[in-house]
Protein backbone atom coordinates (compact mmCIF):
# COMPACT_ATOMS: atom_id res chain seq x y z
CA UNK A 1 0.00 0.00 0.00
CA UNK A 2 2.81 2.44 0.88
CA UNK A 3 4.27 2.05 -2.64
CA UNK A 4 0.95 3.11 -4.16
CA UNK A 5 0.82 6.18 -1.91
CA UNK A 6 4.45 7.14 -2.52
CA UNK A 7 4.20 6.66 -6.29
CA UNK A 8 1.03 8.77 -6.37
CA UNK A 9 2.62 11.54 -4.30
CA UNK A 10 5.73 11.55 -6.48
CA UNK A 11 3.71 11.68 -9.69
CA UNK A 12 1.57 14.51 -8.29
CA UNK A 13 4.54 16.61 -7.16
CA UNK A 14 6.59 16.19 -10.33
CA UNK A 15 3.61 17.12 -12.48
CA UNK A 16 2.59 20.03 -10.25
CA UNK A 17 6.01 21.67 -10.11
CA UNK A 18 6.80 21.00 -13.78
CA UNK A 19 3.77 22.77 -15.24
CA UNK A 20 4.64 26.39 -14.26
CA UNK A 21 8.09 26.01 -15.85
CA UNK A 22 6.56 24.46 -18.98
CA UNK A 23 4.04 27.34 -19.21
CA UNK A 24 6.85 29.92 -19.04
CA UNK A 25 8.88 28.14 -21.71
CA UNK A 26 5.83 27.62 -23.94
CA UNK A 27 4.88 31.30 -23.75
CA UNK A 28 8.44 32.40 -24.41
CA UNK A 29 8.65 30.14 -27.48
CA UNK A 30 5.01 30.83 -28.47
CA UNK A 31 4.06 27.14 -28.26
CA UNK A 32 0.29 27.48 -27.98
CA UNK A 33 -2.65 25.14 -28.58
CA UNK A 34 -3.24 24.61 -32.33
CA UNK A 35 -6.12 26.50 -33.86
CA UNK A 36 -8.72 23.96 -34.97
CA UNK A 37 -12.44 23.29 -34.78
CA UNK A 38 -12.22 21.06 -31.72
CA UNK A 39 -10.75 23.57 -29.24
CA UNK A 40 -13.38 25.59 -27.43
CA UNK A 41 -10.99 28.08 -25.82
CA UNK A 42 -10.23 31.11 -27.98
CA UNK A 43 -7.29 32.38 -25.91
CA UNK A 44 -3.64 31.53 -26.45
CA UNK A 45 -2.98 28.63 -24.07
CA UNK A 46 0.02 26.24 -24.10
CA UNK A 47 -0.90 22.63 -24.95
CA UNK A 48 2.02 20.86 -23.32
CA UNK A 49 0.38 19.58 -20.13
CA UNK A 50 1.07 16.03 -21.26
CA UNK A 51 4.81 16.63 -20.91
CA UNK A 52 4.45 17.20 -17.15
CA UNK A 53 2.07 14.25 -16.73
CA UNK A 54 4.51 12.03 -18.62
CA UNK A 55 7.41 13.11 -16.38
CA UNK A 56 5.47 12.33 -13.20
CA UNK A 57 4.01 9.07 -14.47
CA UNK A 58 7.17 7.57 -15.96
CA UNK A 59 9.27 8.50 -12.90
CA UNK A 60 6.81 6.88 -10.51
CA UNK A 61 6.43 3.55 -12.29
CA UNK A 62 10.17 3.20 -12.91
CA UNK A 63 11.00 3.87 -9.26
CA UNK A 64 8.25 1.90 -7.53
CA UNK A 65 7.57 -1.08 -9.83
CA UNK A 66 10.11 -3.89 -9.77
CA UNK A 67 10.69 -5.56 -13.17
CA UNK A 68 10.44 -9.00 -11.56
CA UNK A 69 6.90 -8.19 -10.38
CA UNK A 70 6.02 -6.66 -13.77
CA UNK A 71 8.02 -8.46 -16.52
CA UNK A 72 6.47 -6.33 -19.29
CA UNK A 73 7.40 -3.03 -17.62
CA UNK A 74 10.17 -2.16 -20.09
CA UNK A 75 7.80 -2.84 -23.01
CA UNK A 76 5.16 -0.57 -21.48
CA UNK A 77 7.77 2.15 -20.96
CA UNK A 78 8.99 1.72 -24.54
CA UNK A 79 5.47 2.11 -25.90
CA UNK A 80 4.87 5.14 -23.68
CA UNK A 81 8.07 6.74 -25.02
CA UNK A 82 6.94 6.25 -28.62
CA UNK A 83 3.55 7.78 -27.88
CA UNK A 84 5.17 10.62 -25.94
CA UNK A 85 7.37 11.72 -28.85
CA UNK A 86 4.48 11.35 -31.30
CA UNK A 87 2.31 13.61 -29.16
CA UNK A 88 5.11 16.09 -28.53
CA UNK A 89 5.77 16.40 -32.25
CA UNK A 90 2.04 16.96 -32.83
CA UNK A 91 1.88 19.65 -30.13
CA UNK A 92 4.86 21.57 -31.48
CA UNK A 93 4.45 21.00 -35.20
CA UNK A 94 1.60 19.34 -37.08
CA UNK A 95 2.26 15.64 -37.68
CA UNK A 96 0.79 13.88 -40.70
CA UNK A 97 -1.96 11.33 -40.07
CA UNK A 98 0.05 8.52 -41.66
CA UNK A 99 3.06 9.07 -39.39
CA UNK A 100 0.86 9.40 -36.32
CA UNK A 101 -1.07 6.18 -36.97
CA UNK A 102 2.15 4.34 -37.89
CA UNK A 103 3.69 5.27 -34.54
CA UNK A 104 0.56 4.19 -32.71
CA UNK A 105 0.55 0.84 -34.51
CA UNK A 106 4.19 0.24 -33.57
CA UNK A 107 3.42 1.02 -29.91
CA UNK A 108 0.38 -1.27 -30.01
CA UNK A 109 2.36 -4.14 -31.58
CA UNK A 110 5.02 -3.85 -28.86
CA UNK A 111 2.32 -4.17 -26.20
CA UNK A 112 0.30 -6.94 -27.85
CA UNK A 113 2.93 -9.12 -29.51
CA UNK A 114 5.92 -8.68 -27.20
CA UNK A 115 4.16 -7.66 -23.98
CA UNK A 116 1.31 -10.20 -24.26
CA UNK A 117 -1.34 -7.58 -23.50
CA UNK A 118 -3.99 -9.57 -25.33
CA UNK A 119 -7.74 -10.11 -25.07
CA UNK A 120 -7.95 -13.89 -25.43
CA UNK A 121 -11.49 -14.40 -24.14
CA UNK A 122 -14.68 -12.47 -24.95
CA UNK A 123 -16.52 -13.95 -21.96
CA UNK A 124 -19.78 -14.64 -23.77
CA UNK A 125 -19.93 -11.67 -26.14
CA UNK A 126 -22.11 -12.92 -29.04
CA UNK A 127 -21.80 -16.35 -27.46
CA UNK A 128 -18.02 -16.43 -27.91
CA UNK A 129 -15.60 -17.23 -25.11
CA UNK A 130 -12.02 -18.25 -25.94
CA UNK A 131 -10.78 -16.96 -29.30
CA UNK A 132 -7.93 -17.95 -31.60
CA UNK A 133 -4.47 -16.40 -31.37
CA UNK A 134 -4.94 -14.46 -34.61
CA UNK A 135 -8.33 -13.11 -33.47
CA UNK A 136 -6.82 -12.18 -30.13
CA UNK A 137 -4.04 -10.20 -31.80
CA UNK A 138 -6.47 -8.43 -34.14
CA UNK A 139 -9.02 -7.54 -31.45
CA UNK A 140 -6.31 -6.43 -29.02
CA UNK A 141 -4.59 -4.18 -31.59
CA UNK A 142 -7.91 -2.64 -32.62
CA UNK A 143 -8.92 -2.03 -29.00
CA UNK A 144 -5.61 -0.36 -28.19
CA UNK A 145 -5.73 1.92 -31.24
CA UNK A 146 -9.31 2.98 -30.47
CA UNK A 147 -8.58 3.70 -26.82
CA UNK A 148 -5.30 5.51 -27.60
CA UNK A 149 -7.26 7.98 -29.71
CA UNK A 150 -10.33 8.10 -27.47
CA UNK A 151 -9.12 11.02 -25.34
CA UNK A 152 -8.01 13.24 -28.25
CA UNK A 153 -11.37 14.95 -28.78
CA UNK A 154 -11.95 15.35 -25.04
CA UNK A 155 -8.89 17.55 -24.59
CA UNK A 156 -10.67 20.44 -26.29
CA UNK A 157 -12.75 21.36 -23.21
CA UNK A 158 -11.08 22.49 -19.99
CA UNK A 159 -10.93 19.67 -17.45
CA UNK A 160 -12.86 17.03 -19.42
CA UNK A 161 -10.09 14.60 -20.40
CA UNK A 162 -8.36 15.08 -17.05
CA UNK A 163 -11.44 14.24 -14.99
CA UNK A 164 -12.44 11.26 -17.14
CA UNK A 165 -8.90 9.93 -17.11
CA UNK A 166 -8.61 10.47 -13.37
CA UNK A 167 -11.87 8.70 -12.47
CA UNK A 168 -11.37 5.74 -14.79
CA UNK A 169 -7.76 5.28 -13.62
CA UNK A 170 -8.94 5.32 -9.98
CA UNK A 171 -11.57 2.67 -10.77
CA UNK A 172 -9.03 0.42 -12.50
CA UNK A 173 -6.40 1.04 -9.81
CA UNK A 174 -8.80 0.30 -6.97
CA UNK A 175 -9.86 -2.97 -8.56
CA UNK A 176 -6.26 -4.11 -9.07
CA UNK A 177 -5.44 -3.18 -5.47
CA UNK A 178 -8.36 -5.26 -4.18
CA UNK A 179 -7.14 -8.17 -6.32
CA UNK A 180 -3.62 -7.84 -4.92
CA UNK A 181 -2.02 -6.70 -8.19
CA UNK A 182 0.07 -3.84 -6.82
CA UNK A 183 2.08 -3.25 -10.00
CA UNK A 184 -0.95 -2.38 -12.14
CA UNK A 185 -2.44 -0.48 -9.23
CA UNK A 186 0.70 1.69 -9.16
CA UNK A 187 0.41 2.24 -12.93
CA UNK A 188 -3.20 3.38 -12.58
CA UNK A 189 -2.75 5.58 -9.50
CA UNK A 190 0.45 7.18 -10.82
CA UNK A 191 -1.48 8.30 -13.88
CA UNK A 192 -4.44 9.39 -11.75
CA UNK A 193 -2.20 11.47 -9.47
CA UNK A 194 -0.55 13.19 -12.42
CA UNK A 195 -3.94 14.03 -13.91
CA UNK A 196 -5.22 15.32 -10.56
CA UNK A 197 -2.20 17.63 -10.35
CA UNK A 198 -2.73 18.78 -13.95
CA UNK A 199 -6.37 19.69 -13.28
CA UNK A 200 -5.27 22.56 -11.03
CA UNK A 201 -4.01 24.25 -14.19
CA UNK A 202 -6.68 23.00 -16.60
CA UNK A 203 -9.99 24.06 -15.09
CA UNK A 204 -11.71 26.94 -16.86
CA UNK A 205 -10.14 29.35 -17.54
CA UNK A 206 -7.30 26.96 -18.37
CA UNK A 207 -3.66 27.96 -17.99
CA UNK A 208 -2.57 24.76 -19.74
CA UNK A 209 -4.13 22.27 -22.17
CA UNK A 210 -3.28 18.59 -22.05
CA UNK A 211 -2.32 18.48 -25.73
CA UNK A 212 -1.81 15.44 -27.94
CA UNK A 213 1.05 14.28 -25.70
CA UNK A 214 -1.25 13.96 -22.70
CA UNK A 215 -4.26 12.65 -24.60
CA UNK A 216 -2.28 9.89 -26.30
CA UNK A 217 -0.53 9.01 -23.04
CA UNK A 218 -3.84 8.67 -21.18
CA UNK A 219 -5.22 6.57 -24.02
CA UNK A 220 -2.25 4.21 -24.17
CA UNK A 221 -2.13 3.59 -20.42
CA UNK A 222 -5.89 3.09 -20.32
CA UNK A 223 -5.71 0.58 -23.15
CA UNK A 224 -3.31 -1.50 -21.06
CA UNK A 225 -5.51 -1.17 -17.96
CA UNK A 226 -8.57 -2.02 -20.08
CA UNK A 227 -7.09 -5.30 -21.35
CA UNK A 228 -5.65 -6.24 -17.96
CA UNK A 229 -9.02 -5.56 -16.31
CA UNK A 230 -10.88 -7.81 -18.76
CA UNK A 231 -8.45 -10.69 -18.31
CA UNK A 232 -8.24 -10.36 -14.52
CA UNK A 233 -11.89 -9.70 -13.64
CA UNK A 234 -13.16 -12.30 -16.11
CA UNK A 235 -11.16 -15.05 -14.45
CA UNK A 236 -13.54 -17.09 -12.24
CA UNK A 237 -10.74 -17.64 -9.73
CA UNK A 238 -10.11 -13.90 -9.31
CA UNK A 239 -10.82 -12.46 -5.83
CA UNK A 240 -13.52 -10.23 -7.35
CA UNK A 241 -14.63 -12.03 -10.48
CA UNK A 242 -17.00 -10.21 -12.87
CA UNK A 243 -19.14 -12.28 -15.24
CA UNK A 244 -19.38 -9.65 -17.97
CA UNK A 245 -15.92 -8.15 -17.68
CA UNK A 246 -15.67 -6.78 -21.27
CA UNK A 247 -18.97 -4.93 -20.84
CA UNK A 248 -17.93 -3.38 -17.52
CA UNK A 249 -14.54 -2.38 -18.95
CA UNK A 250 -16.35 -0.77 -21.88
CA UNK A 251 -18.74 1.00 -19.49
CA UNK A 252 -15.81 2.56 -17.61
CA UNK A 253 -14.55 4.12 -20.86
CA UNK A 254 -17.96 4.43 -22.51
CA UNK A 255 -17.97 8.13 -23.32
CA UNK A 256 -14.48 8.48 -24.89
CA UNK A 257 -14.75 5.18 -26.80
CA UNK A 258 -18.29 5.91 -28.04
CA UNK A 259 -17.31 9.39 -29.24
CA UNK A 260 -14.24 8.03 -31.05
CA UNK A 261 -16.19 5.31 -32.84
CA UNK A 262 -18.89 7.84 -33.78
CA UNK A 263 -16.38 10.30 -35.25
CA UNK A 264 -14.62 7.48 -37.14
CA UNK A 265 -17.92 6.35 -38.69
CA UNK A 266 -18.90 9.90 -39.64
CA UNK A 267 -15.45 10.60 -41.09
CA UNK A 268 -15.61 7.39 -43.14
CA UNK A 269 -19.09 8.15 -44.46
CA UNK A 270 -18.20 11.74 -45.39
CA UNK A 271 -14.64 10.88 -46.48
CA UNK A 272 -13.06 13.57 -44.33
CA UNK A 273 -11.42 13.71 -40.92
CA UNK A 274 -12.77 17.03 -39.68
CA UNK A 275 -16.00 18.98 -39.70
CA UNK A 276 -17.78 16.88 -37.08
CA UNK A 277 -17.51 19.22 -34.13
CA UNK A 278 -21.29 19.49 -34.01
CA UNK A 279 -21.54 15.73 -33.42
CA UNK A 280 -19.31 15.77 -30.33
CA UNK A 281 -21.57 15.66 -27.27
CA UNK A 282 -19.47 17.98 -25.12
CA UNK A 283 -19.41 20.62 -27.86
CA UNK A 284 -23.18 20.35 -28.30
CA UNK A 285 -23.74 20.92 -24.59
CA UNK A 286 -21.54 24.05 -24.67
CA UNK A 287 -23.38 25.34 -27.76
CA UNK A 288 -26.70 24.71 -25.99
CA UNK A 289 -25.70 27.15 -23.27
CA UNK A 290 -24.33 24.86 -20.56
CA UNK A 291 -21.26 26.11 -18.75
CA UNK A 292 -17.98 24.24 -19.08
CA UNK A 293 -18.30 22.76 -15.59
CA UNK A 294 -21.98 21.82 -16.00
CA UNK A 295 -21.24 20.03 -19.27
CA UNK A 296 -18.49 18.03 -17.57
CA UNK A 297 -20.80 17.23 -14.63
CA UNK A 298 -23.50 15.90 -16.97
CA UNK A 299 -21.09 13.70 -18.93
CA UNK A 300 -19.17 12.36 -15.93
CA UNK A 301 -22.29 11.61 -13.88
CA UNK A 302 -23.90 9.86 -16.85
CA UNK A 303 -20.82 7.73 -17.50
CA UNK A 304 -20.44 6.80 -13.82
CA UNK A 305 -24.15 5.90 -13.67
CA UNK A 306 -23.65 3.53 -16.59
CA UNK A 307 -20.65 1.97 -14.79
CA UNK A 308 -22.79 1.41 -11.69
CA UNK A 309 -25.61 -0.15 -13.71
CA UNK A 310 -23.17 -2.40 -15.60
CA UNK A 311 -21.71 -3.57 -12.28
CA UNK A 312 -25.13 -4.23 -10.74
CA UNK A 313 -26.40 -6.16 -13.78
CA UNK A 314 -23.13 -7.85 -14.74
CA UNK A 315 -24.76 -11.29 -14.45
CA UNK A 316 -27.13 -10.47 -17.32
CA UNK A 317 -24.46 -11.41 -19.85
CA UNK A 318 -21.81 -9.57 -21.82
CA UNK A 319 -23.85 -9.28 -25.04
CA UNK A 320 -26.92 -7.85 -23.29
CA UNK A 321 -24.89 -5.35 -21.28
CA UNK A 322 -22.75 -4.26 -24.23
CA UNK A 323 -25.86 -3.76 -26.36
CA UNK A 324 -27.55 -1.81 -23.57
CA UNK A 325 -24.53 0.47 -23.12
CA UNK A 326 -24.36 1.18 -26.85
CA UNK A 327 -28.11 1.84 -26.89
CA UNK A 328 -27.80 4.29 -24.00
CA UNK A 329 -25.02 6.11 -25.82
CA UNK A 330 -26.91 6.22 -29.13
CA UNK A 331 -30.22 7.34 -27.61
CA UNK A 332 -28.51 9.92 -25.39
CA UNK A 333 -26.59 11.34 -28.36
CA UNK A 334 -29.77 11.50 -30.45
CA UNK A 335 -31.74 13.31 -27.74
CA UNK A 336 -28.99 15.88 -27.15
CA UNK A 337 -28.53 16.44 -30.89
CA UNK A 338 -32.27 16.96 -31.40
CA UNK A 339 -32.38 19.44 -28.53
CA UNK A 340 -29.35 21.20 -29.98
CA UNK A 341 -31.04 21.48 -33.40
CA UNK A 342 -34.16 22.91 -31.76
CA UNK A 343 -32.19 25.53 -29.83
CA UNK A 344 -30.14 26.40 -32.93
CA UNK A 345 -33.33 26.86 -34.99
CA UNK A 346 -34.84 29.09 -32.31
CA UNK A 347 -31.67 31.20 -32.17
CA UNK A 348 -31.69 31.50 -35.96
CA UNK A 349 -35.34 32.59 -35.99
CA UNK A 350 -34.70 35.11 -33.21
CA UNK A 351 -31.69 36.37 -35.11
CA UNK A 352 -33.75 36.95 -38.24
CA UNK A 353 -36.46 38.64 -36.17
CA UNK A 354 -33.92 40.96 -34.52
CA UNK A 355 -32.33 41.71 -37.87
CA UNK A 356 -35.74 42.53 -39.36
CA UNK A 357 -36.52 44.82 -36.41
CA UNK A 358 -33.21 46.62 -36.87
CA UNK A 359 -33.92 47.12 -40.59
CA UNK A 360 -37.36 48.55 -39.79
CA UNK A 361 -35.82 50.87 -37.22
CA UNK A 362 -33.22 52.11 -39.73
CA UNK A 363 -35.90 52.61 -42.40
CA UNK A 364 -37.99 54.61 -39.94
CA UNK A 365 -35.02 56.83 -39.08
CA UNK A 366 -34.28 57.36 -42.79
CA UNK A 367 -37.93 58.26 -43.45
CA UNK A 368 -37.95 60.84 -40.66
CA UNK A 369 -34.65 62.25 -41.91
CA UNK A 370 -35.95 62.55 -45.51
CA UNK A 371 -39.13 64.24 -44.31
CA UNK A 372 -37.03 66.75 -42.33
CA UNK A 373 -34.85 67.48 -45.36
CA UNK A 374 -37.95 68.00 -47.58
CA UNK A 375 -39.43 70.39 -45.05
CA UNK A 376 -36.23 72.44 -44.99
Amino acid sequence: MYKILLSSVLSFLITFFSIPAIIRIAKAKKLFAPSNEFYVSKSLVPALGGVAIFAGFISSILIFIHPIEFPSLQLLVGSVMIIFFLGLKEDIQILSFSKKIAGQIIAAIILVYFGNFQINNLFGLFGVNEISYFSSILISLTSILIIINSFIFMGSIDGLSGIFGLLSAVIFGSYFYLCGDLSFSIVAFSLAAGLFSFLFFNFSPAKMFIGSTGSLLIGLVHSVLFIKFINTSGNPSAPFSIASSPALAFAILMFPIFETIKIFILSTINNKSTGHKKFLIHHLLIEMGYSNNNAILILVSTNMSVVLLAFIFNNFGTTFLMGSILAIGAVGSFIIYQKYEKISTEKEINGFANQHAEIKKINKILTIYNETVDTD
